[in-house]
């Protein structure tokens, strides 16, 4: 039988150079800053400036949605990389 909700309670993952976590307001410093990253802004077709705020409300409903996955950011909370730096 396939469970309704999949993403309930997910672990953290780690990986070699890399994490995966649910989104909570834990990870609002990062997500900012991947929200100011070009490549990000690039990649994702985005013409929007993102309030603080805004993103940490955001964040605070995720949990609430069991039928979205993890977010990921860096091991060790060394932040997003940016191109061309060595992790």
């Amino acid at each position: 039988m396939i469970t309704i909700d999949p993403f309930r309670g997910q672990p953290v993952l780690h990986g070699a150079s890399i994490r995966l976590e649910p989104l909570t307001t834990a990870v609002l410093a990062d997500y900012l800053r991947a929200l100011r990253e070009p490549e990000v802004i690039r990649l994702t077709g985005s013409h929007s400036r993102f309030e603080p705020l805004s993103v940490e409300e955001w964040l605070r409903t995720r949990l609430d949605h069991h039928d979205r996955g993890l977010g990921s950011r860096p091991r060790h909370g060394r932040g997003v990389p940016r191109r061309g730096r060595a992790q």
